[in-house]
Protein backbone atom coordinates (compact mmCIF):
# COMPACT_ATOMS: atom_id res chain seq x y z
CA UNK A 1 0.00 0.00 0.00
CA UNK A 2 0.84 3.46 -0.86
CA UNK A 3 2.46 6.06 2.08
CA UNK A 4 -0.55 7.89 0.73
CA UNK A 5 -3.17 5.38 0.59
CA UNK A 6 -1.94 3.90 4.69
CA UNK A 7 -2.49 7.96 5.68
CA UNK A 8 -6.12 7.66 4.60
CA UNK A 9 -6.52 3.97 6.02
CA UNK A 10 -5.05 5.54 9.14
CA UNK A 11 -6.73 8.52 9.16
CA UNK A 12 -10.31 6.81 8.54
CA UNK A 13 -9.76 4.57 11.56
CA UNK A 14 -8.54 7.26 13.78
CA UNK A 15 -11.07 9.69 12.94
CA UNK A 16 -13.83 6.84 14.15
CA UNK A 17 -12.12 6.17 17.16
CA UNK A 18 -11.61 9.50 18.40
CA UNK A 19 -13.77 12.05 16.61
CA UNK A 20 -11.95 14.35 13.73
CA UNK A 21 -12.02 17.38 15.79
CA UNK A 22 -10.16 15.39 18.54
CA UNK A 23 -7.24 13.81 16.06
CA UNK A 24 -4.10 16.27 14.87
CA UNK A 25 -2.10 15.46 11.94
CA UNK A 26 1.09 14.71 14.04
CA UNK A 27 -0.98 11.98 16.17
CA UNK A 28 -1.51 10.08 12.62
CA UNK A 29 1.61 10.48 11.92
CA UNK A 30 3.23 8.69 14.90
CA UNK A 31 -0.07 5.90 14.27
CA UNK A 32 1.82 5.17 10.84
CA UNK A 33 4.94 5.55 12.34
CA UNK A 34 6.14 8.31 9.79
CA UNK A 35 7.46 11.78 10.56
CA UNK A 36 5.05 14.65 10.39
CA UNK A 37 7.11 15.52 7.33
CA UNK A 38 6.36 12.88 5.65
CA UNK A 39 2.91 13.47 5.83
CA UNK A 40 2.85 16.78 5.39
CA UNK A 41 4.46 15.80 1.85
CA UNK A 42 1.21 14.01 0.85
CA UNK A 43 -1.15 16.08 2.80
CA UNK A 44 -0.61 19.54 3.75
CA UNK A 45 -3.60 19.73 6.41
CA UNK A 46 -6.55 17.70 8.03
CA UNK A 47 -8.62 19.19 5.53
CA UNK A 48 -7.05 17.93 2.81
CA UNK A 49 -6.92 14.23 4.08
CA UNK A 50 -11.02 14.78 4.65
CA UNK A 51 -10.71 15.95 0.86
CA UNK A 52 -9.09 12.91 -0.42
CA UNK A 53 -11.45 10.68 1.47
CA UNK A 54 -15.16 12.14 0.70
CA UNK A 55 -14.64 10.50 -3.08
CA UNK A 56 -14.27 6.96 -1.24
CA UNK A 57 -17.69 7.78 0.76
CA UNK A 58 -19.58 9.48 -1.88
CA UNK A 59 -18.49 6.03 -4.23
CA UNK A 60 -19.45 3.57 -1.42
CA UNK A 61 -22.43 5.50 -0.84
CA UNK A 62 -23.54 5.96 -4.58
CA UNK A 63 -23.37 2.05 -4.82
CA UNK A 64 -24.91 1.24 -1.69
CA UNK A 65 -28.17 3.25 -2.67
CA UNK A 66 -28.56 2.16 -6.08
CA UNK A 67 -31.02 -0.75 -6.04
CA UNK A 68 -30.77 -3.64 -8.13
CA UNK A 69 -32.19 -3.14 -11.30
CA UNK A 70 -32.84 -7.35 -12.15
CA UNK A 71 -34.37 -7.47 -8.17
CA UNK A 72 -38.19 -8.29 -8.51
CA UNK A 73 -40.74 -6.11 -8.10
CA UNK A 74 -42.39 -5.64 -5.33
CA UNK A 75 -38.99 -6.03 -3.24
CA UNK A 76 -39.28 -8.48 -1.02
CA UNK A 77 -38.68 -8.02 3.10
CA UNK A 78 -35.36 -10.01 2.36
CA UNK A 79 -34.30 -8.19 -0.21
CA UNK A 80 -35.44 -4.65 1.55
CA UNK A 81 -33.48 -5.95 5.00
CA UNK A 82 -30.47 -6.53 3.10
CA UNK A 83 -30.45 -2.38 1.16
CA UNK A 84 -31.18 -0.99 4.60
CA UNK A 85 -28.72 -3.36 6.70
CA UNK A 86 -26.17 -1.97 3.51
CA UNK A 87 -26.94 1.72 4.17
CA UNK A 88 -25.96 1.13 8.23
CA UNK A 89 -22.64 -0.19 7.27
CA UNK A 90 -21.60 2.36 4.96
CA UNK A 91 -22.80 5.32 6.73
CA UNK A 92 -21.33 3.07 10.13
CA UNK A 93 -17.88 2.44 8.33
CA UNK A 94 -17.33 6.59 7.84
CA UNK A 95 -19.58 7.60 10.79
CA UNK A 96 -16.63 10.00 11.99
CA UNK A 97 -17.46 12.27 9.02
CA UNK A 98 -21.54 12.21 9.30
CA UNK A 99 -21.06 12.87 13.19
CA UNK A 100 -18.96 15.59 12.50
CA UNK A 101 -20.69 17.22 9.47
CA UNK A 102 -21.07 20.95 10.29
CA UNK A 103 -17.55 20.98 11.63
CA UNK A 104 -16.35 19.68 8.53
CA UNK A 105 -18.47 21.60 6.34
CA UNK A 106 -17.93 24.73 7.83
CA UNK A 107 -14.16 24.40 7.16
CA UNK A 108 -14.00 23.92 3.58
CA UNK A 109 -16.50 25.37 0.78
CA UNK A 110 -15.22 22.50 -1.46
CA UNK A 111 -16.74 19.85 0.24
CA UNK A 112 -19.80 21.11 1.96
CA UNK A 113 -20.77 22.22 -2.33
CA UNK A 114 -19.84 18.32 -3.31
CA UNK A 115 -21.63 17.05 0.27
CA UNK A 116 -24.91 18.46 -0.87
CA UNK A 117 -24.75 17.32 -4.02
CA UNK A 118 -24.66 13.82 -2.59
CA UNK A 119 -27.26 14.87 -0.30
CA UNK A 120 -29.79 15.74 -3.37
CA UNK A 121 -29.23 12.89 -4.60
CA UNK A 122 -29.04 10.11 -1.94
CA UNK A 123 -32.92 12.06 -1.17
CA UNK A 124 -33.62 11.33 -4.47
CA UNK A 125 -32.60 7.66 -4.53
CA UNK A 126 -34.81 6.96 -1.44
CA UNK A 127 -38.08 8.55 -2.80
CA UNK A 128 -37.68 6.72 -5.82
CA UNK A 129 -37.64 3.62 -4.97
CA UNK A 130 -40.34 4.55 -2.87
CA UNK A 131 -42.52 5.78 -5.49
CA UNK A 132 -41.45 2.47 -7.25
CA UNK A 133 -42.84 0.55 -4.33
CA UNK A 134 -46.08 2.63 -4.50
CA UNK A 135 -46.14 2.01 -8.31
CA UNK A 136 -46.46 -1.52 -7.63
CA UNK A 137 -48.66 -1.80 -5.02
CA UNK A 138 -46.52 -2.33 -2.61
CA UNK A 139 -46.89 0.56 0.43
CA UNK A 140 -49.87 2.68 0.37
CA UNK A 141 -49.54 6.56 -1.24
CA UNK A 142 -48.75 8.69 2.04
CA UNK A 143 -51.46 10.92 2.75
CA UNK A 144 -51.32 14.50 1.76
CA UNK A 145 -49.62 16.93 3.34
CA UNK A 146 -47.40 13.84 3.69
CA UNK A 147 -45.29 12.97 0.24
CA UNK A 148 -42.69 10.03 -1.12
CA UNK A 149 -39.98 13.28 -1.23
CA UNK A 150 -40.63 14.47 2.57
CA UNK A 151 -40.36 10.53 3.53
CA UNK A 152 -37.15 10.19 2.14
CA UNK A 153 -35.83 12.96 2.93
CA UNK A 154 -37.09 12.41 7.05
CA UNK A 155 -34.93 8.66 6.28
CA UNK A 156 -31.88 10.29 5.37
CA UNK A 157 -32.09 12.46 8.42
CA UNK A 158 -33.03 10.01 10.61
CA UNK A 159 -30.00 7.70 9.06
CA UNK A 160 -27.25 10.54 10.30
CA UNK A 161 -28.99 11.05 13.85
CA UNK A 162 -28.77 7.49 14.53
CA UNK A 163 -25.26 7.92 13.67
CA UNK A 164 -24.83 10.11 15.66
CA UNK A 165 -26.23 8.62 18.84
CA UNK A 166 -25.12 5.44 18.24
CA UNK A 167 -21.77 6.54 17.96
CA UNK A 168 -21.44 8.56 21.09
CA UNK A 169 -23.34 5.48 23.26
CA UNK A 170 -20.85 3.15 22.02
CA UNK A 171 -18.18 5.38 23.55
CA UNK A 172 -20.27 4.51 26.90
CA UNK A 173 -21.17 0.47 26.13
CA UNK A 174 -19.64 -2.52 24.26
CA UNK A 175 -22.17 -1.58 21.17
CA UNK A 176 -20.78 -3.59 18.14
CA UNK A 177 -21.51 -2.59 14.83
CA UNK A 178 -24.32 -5.37 13.99
CA UNK A 179 -26.16 -4.21 16.96
CA UNK A 180 -25.84 -0.78 16.50
CA UNK A 181 -27.03 -1.33 12.57
CA UNK A 182 -29.81 -3.18 13.97
CA UNK A 183 -31.09 -0.13 16.00
CA UNK A 184 -30.75 2.10 12.97
CA UNK A 185 -32.50 0.32 10.42
CA UNK A 186 -35.64 -0.61 12.74
CA UNK A 187 -35.33 3.04 13.40
CA UNK A 188 -35.62 3.97 9.92
CA UNK A 189 -37.41 1.79 8.41
CA UNK A 190 -40.51 2.85 11.61
CA UNK A 191 -41.40 5.78 8.88
CA UNK A 192 -42.97 3.27 6.74
CA UNK A 193 -44.62 0.97 9.02
CA UNK A 194 -47.99 2.49 8.17
CA UNK A 195 -47.53 2.47 5.21
CA UNK A 196 -46.86 -1.36 4.29
CA UNK A 197 -49.13 -4.87 4.91
CA UNK A 198 -48.46 -5.99 8.56
CA UNK A 199 -47.02 -9.38 7.02
CA UNK A 200 -44.09 -7.35 5.46
CA UNK A 201 -43.66 -5.51 8.44
CA UNK A 202 -42.80 -8.51 10.23
CA UNK A 203 -41.08 -10.35 7.88
CA UNK A 204 -38.90 -7.52 7.40
CA UNK A 205 -38.39 -7.18 11.22
CA UNK A 206 -37.31 -10.99 11.19
CA UNK A 207 -34.86 -10.87 7.91
CA UNK A 208 -33.37 -8.25 9.64
CA UNK A 209 -33.08 -10.32 12.92
CA UNK A 210 -31.47 -13.00 11.12
CA UNK A 211 -28.98 -11.04 8.57
CA UNK A 212 -27.24 -9.31 11.26
CA UNK A 213 -27.52 -12.36 13.95
CA UNK A 214 -29.94 -10.58 16.38
CA UNK A 215 -31.27 -12.70 19.33
CA UNK A 216 -34.96 -10.71 21.02
CA UNK A 217 -37.96 -11.73 22.45
CA UNK A 218 -40.26 -13.71 19.69
CA UNK A 219 -40.61 -11.63 16.27
CA UNK A 220 -44.20 -11.03 16.63
CA UNK A 221 -44.18 -9.45 20.15
CA UNK A 222 -41.65 -7.31 18.96
CA UNK A 223 -43.62 -6.21 16.21
CA UNK A 224 -46.28 -5.15 17.44
CA UNK A 225 -44.14 -3.18 19.97
CA UNK A 226 -42.30 -1.27 17.71
CA UNK A 227 -45.51 -0.81 15.34
CA UNK A 228 -46.92 0.95 18.58
CA UNK A 229 -44.22 2.83 19.76
CA UNK A 230 -40.83 2.99 17.41
CA UNK A 231 -38.89 4.55 20.26
CA UNK A 232 -39.38 1.22 22.14
CA UNK A 233 -36.73 -0.28 20.50
CA UNK A 234 -34.21 1.12 22.64
CA UNK A 235 -35.24 -0.69 25.39
CA UNK A 236 -35.82 -4.36 23.83
CA UNK A 237 -32.02 -3.71 21.93
CA UNK A 238 -31.60 -7.73 21.31
CA UNK A 239 -28.63 -8.99 21.88
CA UNK A 240 -26.01 -10.53 19.16
CA UNK A 241 -25.79 -14.27 18.63
CA UNK A 242 -22.52 -16.48 19.57
CA UNK A 243 -22.08 -16.80 15.45
CA UNK A 244 -21.95 -13.36 14.98
CA UNK A 245 -19.48 -12.52 17.95
CA UNK A 246 -16.71 -14.22 16.74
Amino acid sequence: MKTKDKITAASIELFNRYGVQNVPVNRIAAELGISPGNLNYHFKSKDMILQSIFPMIEAEMRETLTPSTTEPRPLSASYVAQFQIGIGRSLWKYRFFFCSLQNILDKNDQLDTQYFEFHDWAVGQFQQLLDDEVAANAMIPPRPPHSTAIIAANQWHLWQSWLYFETHRAKESDLVEDLAIYHGVIQNFSLLFGMCADHFNEAFVKECQAQLHIETETGTENFDRIRRNPQSIRGWGGTLSKASSI
